[in-house]
Parts: C-alpha cells; structure tokens; sequence
C-alpha cells in the first residue's frame, strides 16, 4: 500500500471517529432548566443560610466570614467570563460547590440532583477551585521553613508534650482512591484498598508544617519520605535545623528531631516511649481533624488519580 492510500485511510478513520463519537444530548440539562432556569439557586440557598450561623457551619464546614474570605482571596482567579451570550458559573457558587464536596461523602451525580448544575460542571469547578487554591494559598496557609519558625514549634512541643528538641511530628495518611486504569498493584496498600499517600508533618497545634501528597499506595511511610522534598532538603543540608543545644539538666548538645511511628521493645525506654507516643499523637490528630472537617476523605474519591491529588492538596 503507497503512502496516499495510506494517509487517505487514516483520514477516512478519523472521519467515522467523529461521526460516530457521543453526541451531547442537552446544551442545559432539563433538570437544571427546570429547578434552576435563572442559574441563582445556589445563591439564594447561600443567602438562606447566612440567615443561621450554625446551619451555615454545617453545610459548608467553616463560619460566615472565613467563606466571605476566602471567596476574595479566590475570586479573581476563578471567576469565569462570559461566554457565547450564557451567564458563567459565579466564582461564589464555585466556591460553595467545591466546599460542599469536601465536606461531604457526596459524588457528582449526586450534587447535580442536589444543586442543578451538570456532573461535569462540578467536577471542572471542584478541580479549578481546588488548583487555585493550591497555586495561590499554599504558602499563606504552610509557610517556607525557616530556622525561627522550627525553633518556636520545638518550644510548643516541650511546652505540651514534655518532649523537648522535637520540630515537628511525621506521619502519613493513606487516602481511599477508585484503582486508576492499568495500575496494576501501586495503589494497593497494605490496609487492602486502593490509595494514595498523604504525608504530613504537623506541629503541636496541629497545623501543617509540610506536606507531599500523591505517592502510589503501595509504598511504606519511610519509602514516601525517602522520596520527599523533606527528606531530600535534609539530606542535602538546606532544611534550617536550628542547632543542636542541651536538653534540661544535660551540657551536651542535643540534636533537634522529628517524632515519627518508630517503635521501642526494651523496658529501659518505657518513659522514652511514653513521651514520643504524647509528641507522635499531633500528627495522627491533624489528620482525624482533616478528616472530620473534611468528610470527602472518608469514601474512596471516585475520580482519576490526577484529580483526586488535586482534591486532597488543599
């Protein structure tokens, strides 16, 4: 077969693809054209439940003024324009949909019957929101690590968990994911379910120091931790450790340290345990706060491996 036959099949090919391709059935689906014809269903719910403080914690997990907030921070990068002569999706509904998400075992198909917007839509929404959050806020949420900031987190440490030169508690979270296609075992962890690992290192009020998030399920803490920037930063010597000083009643300088899920057979180290188990519990607390405030984290996160990663970054 010469080269023009050849081209003129591939073309013919690409023609049936697209012919045969699926087809939308509705622009607007009749349902949301029915419930929701002038697209301010969400806002008038909004506006309903900022007529109750409670009510409005409870659906979208946090106060009156930290959504207002944040939808300022948020919304010049969210915000839609218009297009074709349709009125975009507000940056205040984007927001309020990517919040109910989270904080609810709810999936898509779900929140379309619930708030009259297409599947799809929210899932495009959920995963804007979510990038724009990660890209704009991160570092106003989990400052750099600087030399003071890890020496106040070791006083904290003292202060409550009587575990002195601790700079911060390390641990990870395996986070239920639907198996991604042709994955073989990755994501399969030890807990027999599909993940992906949240690695975490929190201080004593159990706010995030740092964060990798996105390993295959597969690997051990230690093996995700080997392959995290933390480690990598120790390794080559740019992590701000601040430098090593006595501990209480001792001349020689101590090292400061991070408390992970190490565990310790001999008696003599009975009290050595108890406190390391004291200093460890911030982490494993983060992560239950994180989990409660934030319920999405409690189902498998029925979305392609990209997007969930997406999903758990904020």
């Amino acid at each position: 077969m010469d080269r023009n036959k050849r081209i003129a099949l591939l073309l013919l090919r690409r023609h049936y693809t697209y012919l045969n391709r699926r087809q939308r059935r509705y622009w607007i689906h009749p349902l949301s054209v029915a419930m929701n014809p002038d697209g301010e269903y969400f806002s008038r719910k909004y506006e309903a439940l900022k007529l109750d403080e409670k009510n409005f914690f409870d659906f979208f997990r946090m106060s009156v003024s930290s959504f207002e907030e944040l939808l300022n921070k948020l919304s010049p990068y969210i915000q839609k324009n218009k297009m074709k002569g349709r009125k975009p999706v507000g940056s205040l509904e984007m927001l309020g949909l990517t919040l109910r998400f989270l904080a609810t075992r709810s999936d898509f198909e779900n929140m379309h019957t619930d708030y009259y917007r297409r599947a799809s839509t929210i899932a495009k929404i959920v995963r804007t929101v979510c990038g724009a959050i990660w890209e704009h806020l991160l570092r106003e949420n989990i400052p750099p690590l600087t030399k003071q900031l890890l020496k106040d987190v070791a006083v904290e440490f003292d202060k409550k968990a009587n575990f002195p030169n601790c700079i911060g508690a390390l641990d990870g979270k395996h986070v239920r994911i639907r198996s991604p296609a042709h994955s073989g075992s990755l994501f399969f962890n030890y807990k027999s379910f599909n993940s992906i690992v949240f690695l975490a290192l929190v201080d004593s009020r159990y706010r995030f120091l740092f964060v990798d998030i996105g390993a295959y399920g597969k690997e051990s803490d230690s093996t995700v931790f080997q392959n995290s920037k933390l480690y990598d930063c120790i390794m080559t010597g740019k992590l701000p450790i601040p430098t090593p000083k006595p501990l209480t009643g001792f001349q020689n300088a101590t090292p400061f340290v991070f408390v992970a899920d190490e565990r310790f057979s001999q008696s003599r180290l009975t009290i050595y345990n108890y406190r390391l188990s004291r200093a460890r519990r911030y982490v494993e607390c983060a992560f239950g706060i994180l989990a409660n405030k934030w319920r999405i984290l409690h189902r498998a996160i029925n979305v392609q491996y990209e997007f969930a990663t997406d999903i758990v970054k904020p």
